[in-house]
């Protein structure tokens, strides 16, 4: 629009200059009294025009012109009929008012011609330019984008330092701050840990003294009151044995070390810890299927593998139905899920069965922490944990599912 403006400035300032040069020429070729020739005043080729004199009557009239085209001439200046554009120069001496007109045709070619001019160039310019931009942010943003993997990558029980080395000063920043906060959650985590292992750790001992005491007392006492306190506090002290023991394991599970160095069958290891349940509880029905192909490989250390499927087949146990069974499933492709009979878990229940302390609708006692030590051993080796109820193919019970 600016271009087609100033085209429109430009042809009328010709129009302008062609009116100076034809007013006097105009003037001279009627006080001669002969009509303009393609010789002096114009041509059929060039721009229309008339001399009106005072009256506006005509009085000379370029080759070709049509007299109905200036009818609506100005007085002076600049004036558009639908077809043309016109301009009126008044002489000063009196001796009559020159009308020029020019197509609007010219006009409309000169600004496509420009316009064909400005917009070919842009077509190549305009996708040029867009490439050049990508490519230029793209080298500008790949250290925002290596930062960015730096952080995705990231195990999550890794909190060691980024080590980001020749960042932008603006990144550097950034990375320095996440290194920060990644010390301080290291150290707070660490102490918490810490802490949880120590207390468990010293709690063994006085509750292993004190339960052989309270065994001592309840087989030395007769029969009546005060047997049935000592058994009592036999109960609660195997009980805090029991959770002692767990705040161990989940501080372990916490505290990293879940790979193994190199990936082994898990096969062995789920039979001795379902074994290890049938010979301390003959009672129990567990049923351990495994497949008939090979098995891949487990990337976790066995001790925390058998950590894993001890508290699975436990809480399976405790919650599941009096006299039920037990279903530990390996599939060849890795997944292990322990299933049981027990009653339906609700939905709303089941999302925070993995946080600390919290238990099932079973009747069963437990510490509320199995499936949170489960849970902390799955997100430090990177496996899936998914728990459904009722279990997959069942009406009822509940399925805790570890897959890669």
């Amino acid at each position: 629009m600016v271009a087609r403006h100033e085209i429109s400035e430009v042809l009328d300032g010709h129009l302008e200059d062609a009116a100076a040069l034809l007013l006097p020429l105009a003037i001279e070729q009627a006080a001669r009294g002969s009509a303009a020739t393609s010789s002096d005043a114009g041509t059929a080729e060039g721009p229309a025009y008339v001399l009106l004199d005072a009256h506006g009557q005509v009085r000379l009239a370029s080759p070709g012109a049509d007299p109905g085209l200036f009818a609506a001439a100005p007085d002076q200046g600049f004036a558009s009929t639908s077809s043309h554009r016109l301009f009126a120069l008044r002489d000063p001496k009196g001796a009559g008012v020159l009308v020029v007109a020019e197509p609007l045709q010219e006009y409309r070619d000169a600004s496509l011609e420009t316009g064909r001019a400005l917009l070919g160039p842009l077509l190549l310019l305009v996708p040029a330019s867009l490439l050049g931009v990508l490519w230029i942010l793209s080298r500008a943003l790949a250290p925002v984008d290596h930062l960015r993997r730096t952080l995705e990558t990231r195990g999550g029980t890794d909190l060691s330092p980024l080590g980001l080395t020749g960042l932008p000063r603006e990144l550097a920043v950034i990375a320095q701050a996440a290194d920060d906060l990644l010390a301080r959650l290291r150290r707070t985590l660490e102490a918490e840990r810490a802490f949880t292992a120590d207390a468990a750790h010293e709690l063994r001992t006085p509750v292993a003294a004190a339960l052989a005491q309270a065994q001592r007392l309840s087989a030395e006492a007769p029969p009546g009151l005060v047997r049935t306190r000592a058994e009592q506090v036999e109960a609660q002290l195997r009980r805090l044995a029991r959770l002692s023991g767990k705040l161990l394991e989940l501080a372990r599970a916490e505290g990293g070390g879940m790979l193994a160095e190199v990936p082994a069958d898990p096969t062995p290891v789920l039979r001795a810890v379902v074994e290890e349940f049938r010979r301390a509880e003959p009672g129990v029905r567990i049923v351990l299927r495994l497949p008939q192909a090979k098995v891949r490989p487990s990337s976790l250390d066995p001790d925390a593998l058998a950590i894993l499927v001890r508290n699975l087949v436990e809480n399976a146990l405790r919650h599941g139905k009096p006299g039920g069974e037990v279903l530990v499933t390996l599939e060849p492709g890795g997944t292990l899920s322990v299933a049981n009979d027990g009653p339906v878990v609700p939905p709303e229940r089941l999302a925070g069965l993995t946080r600390r302390f919290a238990r099932g609708t079973g009747a069963g006692e437990g510490s509320g922490l199995g499936l949170a030590i489960v849970g902390a051993i799955a997100q430090g080796a990177d496996l899936r944990l998914e728990l459904r109820s009722p279990a997959l193919g069942r009406s009822n019970g509940f399925e805790a599912r570890l897959s890669a």
